[in-house]
């Protein structure tokens, strides 16, 4: 059975992945593979592992508990996510049989760890660009929305302001109709032309907020 877990070695190595069996106990009889150094180093390990129980390794509930299941046979094969230090792995454990009577036993559990830390980083970075994208997509519509308002407020005061400028021009040229003094006369012609410059700057920021308006609509 080494021998079969040795060669099968080679190939994790060479595949980036970390070997390890276990017996039903979840004693470490076999450990090899990529990251192997890096993952005792992370555990305060040295020397050899094998004889050490699998919790000494990494005392993680999921891989555990997902081990006492494989090893009492209450599911054939199971996958858990499992870090160590910054590198993180997704490991699949499959029963360890040995044939007993003609019939198989179950002696251990193999647990293939494949290293995924490049492609978690990739699925956190992706991430983040979602986040920055959705925040600046909120933003933008928080801007339009503000700028809508803002041009339909000045739009709607404009237009209120209209009327009474209107009515004070009206009553103006009325007074100029009257007998009035030269000093009088002059003081509601210089009221008139007032009134007339205030009427037109007010048209003007009506017909800016109008086609400001009109292009958000065209833009959204």
């Amino acid at each position: 059975m080494r021998g079969l877990l040795q060669q099968n070695a080679a190939v994790v190595q060479g595949a980036g992945c970390l070997l390890i069996a276990t017996d039903c106990d979840g004693r470490i009889t076999f450990f090899e593979g990529a990251q192997k150094e890096a993952v005792l180093a992370e555990a305060n390990l040295s020397g050899s592992i094998e004889g050490r129980f699998l919790s000494e390794l990494d005392s993680a509930p999921d891989l555990l508990r997902a081990l006492n299941r494989v090893v009492s046979g209450d599911t054939p094969s199971a996958e858990v996510a499992w870090g160590r230090g910054d590198r993180s792995f997704r490991c699949s454990l499959t029963p360890l049989t040995e044939s007993r009577n003609n019939s198989p036993v179950i002696v251990g559990c193999i647990i293939v760890a494949h290293d995924i830390t490049d492609l978690v980083s990739i699925q956190a970075r992706l991430k983040q660009s979602r986040d920055k994208a959705s925040q600046l997509e909120a933003a933008e519509v928080a801007a339009k929305e503000a700028s809508r308002l803002k041009s339909e407020f000045l739009a709607l005061t404009s237009h209120e302001l209209r009327t009474p400028i209107a009515h004070m021009l009206g009553l103006s040229e009325l007074l100029l109709a009257e007998e009035l003094s030269e000093s009088q006369r002059a003081l509601v012609t210089q009221l008139l032309r007032s009134g007339d410059v205030l009427l037109e700057l007010v048209g003007q920021v009506l017909v800016r907020c109008l086609l400001l308006c009109a292009i958000i609509g065209l833009v959204d």
